[in-house]
């Protein structure tokens, strides 16, 4: 009956009927899995972890647990542990790709650009989606500073039909970033057409706001600049 409410996604029923189970049979690496599941559904990402956990301590480096452990530790910005786990994945499945760019994804969350790339030029190489690879490999450039490469690739992101207001805007930082002010304004135009609104674009530079600060620039400046 647990498993039939779990399928039909009836996850009220199906969490009541596991503890049930749990309570009867005792500790069963399924029952703690399909729990964590449940509590992953609900957001309660620390419930979720503690249930998969326990599901992993009695069958050590199941997949579909530590996958899902890692992504509760991604979603609640513990981007250290998630790494840990995916880097423990990664050895038991080298081909997975989706691992790779999990790593890489939380490797830019702990601004460790450096190291992020080479999990990006893999997805490049390798994976299906390759021009979010590109538009990854892009910011970290842009992030370390390296801003001949980072215009580079920008500006093969912008030829293609899936050039983005993200797209734009980063390459107008990078303009602004090596004093090329006539081309940083150009690209943000284009970036403020794609906006909704003048907020939308103001959000976008303050999300930005550290590497602008780590480059010397002040607050004010980005303030003056935008209007």
């Amino acid at each position: 009956a647990a498993a039939f409410h779990f399928q039909i996604k009836d996850y009220d029923r199906a969490y009541k009927l596991y503890f049930h189970l749990l309570y009867c049979v005792g500790d069963n690496e399924v029952i703690h899995q399909r729990l964590g599941y449940i509590y992953q559904k609900k957001k309660d990402w620390l419930k979720a972890i503690e249930h998969y956990k326990k599901s992993d301590l009695i069958v050590p480096d199941n997949v579909w647990a530590q996958k899902h452990i890692a992504q509760c530790y991604k979603l609640t910005e513990r981007y250290k542990e998630a790494i840990e786990i995916y880097k423990k994945l990664e050895a038991l499945c080298p081909d997975d790709l989706s691992i790779t760019q999990q790593i890489g994804e939380c490797l830019i969350k702990e601004k460790e650009y450096d190291n992020a790339l080479p999990y990006f030029y893999k997805l490049e190489y390798l994976g299906k989606n390759r021009t979010n690879a590109r538009k990854a490999i892009a910011w970290c450039m842009l992030c370390l500073g390296n801003y001949p490469e980072a215009l580079k690739h920008y500006h093969n992101l912008l030829q293609e039909e899936t050039a983005d207001k993200n797209d734009w805007l980063n390459t107008g930082h990078t303009y602004l970033l090596i004093g090329n002010m006539p081309q940083a304004i150009e690209h943000y135009t284009r970036a403020s057409e794609l906006c909704k609104n003048h907020t939308e674009l103001y959000n976008m530079f303050m999300k930005d706001l550290s590497l602008f600060i780590k480059a010397g620039l002040s607050k004010d400046d980005l303030v003056v600049l935008i209007d």
